[in-house]
């Protein structure tokens, strides 16, 4: 049996549909992440085998198709959390809202890097969208900064919600270790 570490309980049937889709993105994401590694390697190495070069942009477009579908997912999660009724009583309303806000904020940022995969991926006429052999500019400006941009509103937003309050209360909380019960280096 597979269980998920997080077991969250939500006050109002459409706060689960957000809590479920979250978790359900998390893993479409690091399975991207996991496919994108694997097939970079595997296509980038000096001295790849037809095959292994073959493989790997299989393997990265499966991943850029991964990071696409779960774009669109957020996209559909933060107008879904826009018209949750609040809750009353697992956590505060506004938590859902703040991480919607930042995901609304952050989208457009999101969908450039997508984009710049999704072209880098899929275009065999745009050699400038490497992101091994491409421009260096474009890689910059398309790639690392608007995941900066997008990676400083969430620790933004982050900063505001209380690290103690959950989104849902989490069931075995003993097998989770707490931040604040964490020791101080």
């Amino acid at each position: 049996n597979f269980e998920l570490c997080f077991r969250f309980q939500a006050s109002h049937p459409g706060q689960r549909v957000i809590i479920i889709g979250l978790n359900t993105l998390q893993l479409i994401i690091l399975t991207g992440f996991i496919l994108a590694i694997v097939g970079g390697v595997k296509a980038y190495v000096p001295n790849s085998s037809a095959t292994d070069l073959s493989l790997g942009k299989v393997l990265i477009k499966t991943a850029v198709g991964l990071f696409v579908a779960s774009f669109v997912a957020q996209a559909y999660l933060i107008a879904k959390s826009r018209y949750t009724p609040a809750s009353s009583g697992t956590h505060k309303p506004t938590k859902i809202r703040l991480l919607a806000f930042a995901a609304a904020v952050s989208a457009p940022f999101i969908a450039t890097r997508v984009a710049y995969s999704t072209v880098g991926a899929f275009s065999n006429d745009s050699p400038q969208f490497n992101p091994v052999a491409g421009d260096v500019v474009i890689l910059a400006c398309m790639a690392l900064l608007m995941e900066l941009i997008a990676a400083c509103i969430y620790l933004a937003i982050g900063c505001y919600i209380d690290p103690s309050e959950r989104l849902g209360t989490v069931q075995n909380s003993g097998k989770i270790p707490q931040f604040s019960s964490l020791p101080v280096v």
